[in-house]
């Protein structure tokens, strides 16, 4: 193995302590760990190590004495035990990151896509652009496909024609649908509106994603205000406004979900259900779980079992990046 060479190439050079994990494996385990899973273990552990030295340096939570929080303001760190194989993952990557330019980069990640992933920048307002942060066609050769017309983006979604990374996972297709009732609750919180007589998305990114969802309704209870157009912009804000709740949500493997406070995605087309024209619901059908941009964890999944190692999902994620020793 060249990783027990005495002069091992640097791209495969392992720590001591990686290598002492390497035989605590051999001696409690009695058996590797599947390859995949290995593999997708080590693509986390060198995403959360670079993520989270980004949030040391910030240091965005001093007044509480801590670097990260349990919300999706910190990719949804949870305080979950430890166990022997994420322990193992973490020492054979000891002090391993993602790097571009020579800096570590803010390794974003989340949990299905849509079968393409989206730009820094259509993800969250203000954010610029970061070139290891652009959004792709979820396959092999990463094709670079415009989503920005409703058309394309419609048929995307609802054709499912496109072979990509995430398409076997229950998150990667959904449908749900709003009452009316429910949606003008939600709606008066997001706008002002009291009451609803139209939605469109109006802004969509080149991934596809809503970038802007425009409500048109009354700006007085029972009729008495005027007509009136308000925009929510950006995905937090729109699968905020739009969350199922008590709707039920059905995933593409046919499976229901309910009790949900944000839209799975932003990634979403909008269909208005009326009777005698008045708006009487609206049918949301999406793809995806999470904001969108960086790395697919359920896509981690479907490449290392096409045989792809870490290095090589690392790099197809975060375009141009390479894997450098922070300590």
């Amino acid at each position: 193995s060249q990783i027990l060479q005495e002069n091992p190439p640097p791209k495969y050079y392992l720590s001591k302590t990686a290598c002492l994990g390497i035989l605590w494996r051999a001696r409690e385990r009695g058996k590797p760990l599947p390859l995949r899973l290995e593999q997708a273990l080590k693509v986390q552990a060198v995403c959360a190590r670079s993520y989270a030295f980004n949030q040391l340096m910030a240091s965005r939570f001093r007044a509480y004495g801590a670097h990260v929080d349990d919300s999706v303001s910190s990719q949804v760190y949870n305080n979950v035990a430890e166990n022997e194989d994420s322990i193992l993952a973490v020492k054979e990557t000891y002090g391993l990151v993602a790097a571009y330019g020579g800096s570590v980069i803010t390794a974003y990640y989340f949990s299905t896509s849509c079968g393409h992933t989206a730009s820094i920048g259509e993800v969250w307002e203000g954010s610029g652009t970061l070139p290891y942060l652009t959004g792709y066609l979820q396959n092999e050769e990463k094709e670079e496909v415009d989503f920005s017309s409703e058309e394309e983006f419609r048929e995307f979604i609802l054709a499912d024609t496109v072979d990509t990374y995430d398409r076997d996972f229950s998150w990667y297709r959904w449908s749900v649908e709003l009452p009316y009732e429910q949606l003008v609750k939600q709606l008066k919180k997001a706008t002002g509106l009291f009451s609803v007589t139209g939605v469109e998305v109006t802004g969509r990114g080149k991934s596809g994603i809503a970038l802007e969802v425009s409500v048109t309704g009354n700006t007085g209870e029972d009729g008495k205000g005027t007509q009136k157009t308000e925009r929510i912009r950006y995905q937090t804000a729109i699968r905020t406004a739009f969350a199922p709740g008590t709707a039920v949500l059905v995933r593409g493997d046919g499976s229901e979900v309910k009790n949900m406070s944000m839209l799975p995605s932003a990634f979403v087309v909008l269909d208005e259900i009326r009777e005698d024209g008045k708006l009487k619901a609206l049918r949301l059908y999406g793809g995806g779980y999470g904001h969108g941009t960086g790395m697919s964890q359920n896509g981690v999944k479907k490449m290392t079992e096409a045989g792809k190692n870490f290095e090589e999902i690392i790099a197809h994620y975060y375009t141009g990046t390479e894997l450098i020793f922070l300590y």
